[in-house]
């Protein structure tokens, strides 16, 4: 039987990923920890997450966060989802070096930044926009362009296997308006304040070994994680596999895409 929530009765538990070994900085107010199997057992792997040089020394561009969904009174965790955000100071170039190429060699952005910057941005072209996605026809409803090669973005990860801070919401509560519930919490926070865009590759991760090899059941649940970001109105990047929400700009083109306007990447699942 499905719990009913009061979504007024839940706040995010937001913690700062500080060195390798997943020192955190706690963002969240008079937060109670109460034990949970379930979502302690797919705690992340600091290493994996946060690895790298502590205060940020080598990567100061660069912030990783593991946030938590939680009861205001006893602190029960109802799910759980990771944030990476990255300064506009990453896009510098300096001889060979650019946006792209720090994502794909920074040692705690993982692997969801690495393909994130390949598949976007040109390394040989001073690490810009892709020209695909500018004009022709992999250019999708064409509603981002060159805005997106200037200032800073946060990426919601989506990394279930290893460092388990995908987005993830325990199995009795789904359904219920949570997790839109948290997306718009995450918008309003100070830890995207001066964060020009929020982007995210949606993918299937509440699935077994067994069931990948039904394509069926993978696409259904694909088709129903895109419906659930496109609701909270992420629209797609080109044709890529990637989609954009701008949160300064309340004119910029994609906050006025209907979401059954929005396209379809060129490669689908």
């Amino acid at each position: 039987m499905t719990t009913q929530f009061d979504l007024s009765g839940l706040k995010l538990r937001i913690q700062l990923l500080t060195d390798e070994c997943g020192v955190r900085e706690d963002y969240t107010q008079e937060f109670l920890e109460e034990s949970d199997s379930e979502l302690d057992a797919s705690t992340p792997d600091f290493r994996i997450v946060g690895g790298g040089d502590s205060n940020d020394e080598w990567e100061p561009w660069l912030k990783i966060y593991y946030i938590e969904i939680v009861t205001k009174d006893k602190g029960k965790k109802i799910g759980r989802f990771g944030l990476r955000s990255v300064r506009a100071q990453a896009r510098t170039v300096v001889e060979h070096e650019n946006l792209p190429y720090r994502l794909i060699a920074s040692e705690r952005g993982g692997s969801d930044l690495e393909h994130f910057g390949t598949a976007l941005f040109n390394e040989a072209n001073r690490g810009r926009l892709r020209d695909e996605f500018l004009s022709g026809p992999t250019v999708g409803t064409g509603v981002f362009g060159e805005e997106l090669n200037r200032g800073s973005f946060a990426f919601i990860s989506g990394d279930g296997q290893f460092a388990k801070d995908d987005f993830f919401i325990k199995p009795e509560f789904q359904g219920q308006g949570i997790g839109s519930w948290a997306l718009q919490e995450l918008k309003r926070h100070r830890i995207l304040y001066n964060i020009n865009f929020l982007f995210v590759e949606p993918g299937v991760t509440d699935i077994t070994y067994q069931q990948r090899n039904d394509a069926a059941l993978v696409k259904s649940k694909h088709a129903r994680v895109e419906r659930f970001f496109r609701k909270a109105g992420f629209r797609r990047v080109g044709t890529s596999s990637y989609l954009g929400y701008s949160l300064k700009d309340d004119k910029h083109p994609s906050r006025n895409l209907a979401m059954e306007d929005d396209c379809e990447p060129l490669y689908e699942i």
